[in-house]
Order: structure tokens, then C-alpha cells, then sequence
């Protein structure tokens, strides 16, 4: 006969065991609306799925046993995915792995044709019935963009007092983005293509170190890095007459990159040492987000350089920057 300290004791194992199951049940799918998904012709939404084991799971869940919307948003950063504006629990997955969806707006600044500047925005997305279409219709926003944001780079320089030499070159380079933008503009339209409108917003009112920082990132980054891609493809294409546009197009960004380095350089002495550290540090960011979007950017419809190679040149330019 069983003692009655054993049957407690099963008793008091029994409901111990079963307030855990009811305790460790997996929630209900939840999705939580942190910000406005934007989706135009400057924005596409994109989305990674996260997955973490039941156990991982149960231990954020909140004293109700849900998941808190700060929770999502934090397995979201976790996995380096930042800035959501929807993060959605799915649920178990066939690998009987917990599901999060993580959703972010791509905007106009992974676009890297041509220079941007202040409030100007590129298109993220061209638009025409082929893909040489859709790519001539991107290039030729973003090249028209230049050629507004070198006109208000000069203006910019103007009014900080830099140097006449700089001043000419931005207005030279301007002149060379209309030319792009004439040749991108054929283009687009013999493929039929679709133009979108220009937003070039107002003239930034900022100080020298925004400027700097700015400049760095959309300049001595974002630019270089276009510049290798139409070099690279310039060299890839067979030999046509696109192919000799983009190499023409290859070397007067050459020319605007370094450009903006030389404005760098002159900014930088003009900035105090903490200043001049946190452009510095700007530019490592941009690169960090050139290389962590490398691999999801399916804007290209031609052949883009490797991602060792845009490491090398980070190396590089980050040399000269300093």
C-alpha cells in the first residue's frame, strides 16, 4: 500500500507539473505596428525572419505569458535588423523553431548612383516593362539628383567660407550630372521606361560638422562606392555603346569622389578633434551599412564587384579620410 506522504507527494508532483505545461504553452501569434511601413517609388519593405528555440522563447515572455511588442522589437535588433516598423510572432516553424518577421523600410539612401546630398531623395525602385528599363529609369533619377545636390553643395561651401577652387568643381561636376542624366534619359526612354518626379527638398541651413558628416557618408562612401560599380561593369559588359558610356561615367565620378574627399579634408580643418571623430565614425557606419546591404540589394541588373572587394576599398578610403 502506497503511504500517504507518497500519494501527497505525487499529488503535489502532479500539479507542479501541470501548472508548468499550462505555464510553458507557446502564445498565439501576435503583430505589432511599430512604425509606418513605407512603400513608394523611394521605399520598398523588406523582411527577415528570426528564429529562436521554444526555450529562448518561453524566458522573454511577459508575467501574462505574451510576448511584449518590445520584446519582437528586440530579437529583431538581435539580429542586427534595426529601425522596424512591423515585427510579427508567427508562431512554430516546421523546424519547430519560434518564427519572428521582422519588417523594415529600405529608403532612397541604398541607392548609390550619383550623389546625394541634405533632403534629396533617389528613387529606390525604376520603373519600365524590362529590367534594362527599370535600371536606366533608377540611374537616371539618381544622376539628375546629382546634378542638384553638387548645386547645393557649392552653396553650402559658399556659405562656410571654403576655398573658390572647391566651389568650381562642384559647379563642374554638376555640369557633368546633366550630361549622365541626358545619356540615362535615352536611354529610359527607348526602353520605354518611366520617369519619376525629382525631390530635391530646400537647401540644408546646417553646421559645418552635419556638413561634414553628410559628406563623408554620401561622398566618400556612397559615390566611391558607385564608382567601382560602374567601372567594374564597364569592364564586365561586353563592348557596346553602353559600355562606353559607363566607363566615360566611371571616370568623372573618379573626378567627384575625389572631390569629396578633398572637401573632407578641408572640413576636417576646420573641426575640433572630437568633431573630427565623429565624422570619422560616421564613416565607418556608412560602410558597415554599405557591407551588411550588400547582399540583399537586388537593385542591380548588372555585375556588381564582390563584397572582398568593397572591403579592400574601405580600407583604403578610410586610410585616406583620416
Amino acid at each position: 500500500m502506497t503511504s500517504i506522504p507518497t500519494v501527497i507527494g505525487l499529488l503535489l508532483t502532479g500539479c507542479t507539473e501541470k501548472e508548468t505545461e499550462e505555464k510553458n504553452e507557446v502564445p498565439d501569434p501576435v503583430f505589432f505596428s511599430i512604425n509606418e511601413c513605407v512603400e513608394d517609388y523611394y521605399c520598398s519593405i523588406r523582411t527577415k525572419t528570426v528564429s529562436i528555440t521554444e526555450e529562448e522563447l518561453l524566458a522573454l515572455l511577459d508575467d501574462d505569458g505574451q510576448i511584449s511588442e518590445e520584446t519582437c522589437v528586440q530579437i529583431c535588433n538581435d539580429a542586427n535588423v534595426l529601425d522596424v516598423c512591423e515585427c510579427e510572432f508567427v508562431g512554430t516553424n516546421e523546424l519547430n523553431s519560434q518564427s519572428f518577421v521582422c519588417s523594415v523600410s529600405y529608403c532612397d539612401d541604398n541607392v548609390y548612383e550619383g550623389r546625394g546630398n541634405g533632403e534629396i531623395r533617389k528613387v529606390l525602385q525604376g520603373r519600365g516593362p524590362n529590367k534594362l528599363a527599370e535600371w536606366s529609369s533608377r540611374a537616371f533619377h539618381a544622376e539628375a539628383s546629382s546634378v542638384a545636390a553638387f548645386l547645393q553643395i557649392r552653396e553650402e561651401l559658399r556659405r562656410f567660407g571654403a576655398p573658390e577652387p572647391l566651389q568650381q568643381r562642384c559647379l563642374i561636376s554638376a555640369c557633368e550630372e546633366v550630361k549622365h542624366a541626358k545619356s540615362m534619359r535615352k536611354i529610359t526612354e527607348k526602353f520605354n521606361g518611366k520617369i519619376s518626379p525629382l525631390c530635391f527638398g530646400e537647401l540644408p541651413n546646417r553646421s559645418l560638422l552635419e556638413f561634414a558628416i553628410d559628406n563623408v557618408k554620401e561622398g566618400c562612401v556612397n559615390e566611391a562606392y558607385a564608382a567601382l560599380c560602374v567601372l567594374y561593369q564597364s569592364q564586365k559588359l561586353p563592348p557596346s555603346r553602353l559600355q562606353k558610356l559607363l566607363a566615360s561615367i566611371g571616370q568623372d565620378e573618379l573626378r567627384h569622389v575625389t572631390l569629396s574627399y578633398d572637401i573632407h579634408h578641408w572640413c576636417m580643418n576646420q573641426l575640433s578633434p572630437a568633431e573630427k571623430q565623429q565624422v570619422l565614425a560616421a564613416q565607418k557606419q556608412a560602410f558597415a551599412k554599405l557591407l551588411s546591404s550588400y547582399s540583399q540589394n537586388t537593385n542591380s541588373h548588372f555585375p556588381k564587384p564582390a563584397k572582398s572587394v568593397i572591403e579592400k576599398l574601405e580600407q583604403s578610403l578610410c586610410g585616406l579620410a583620416a
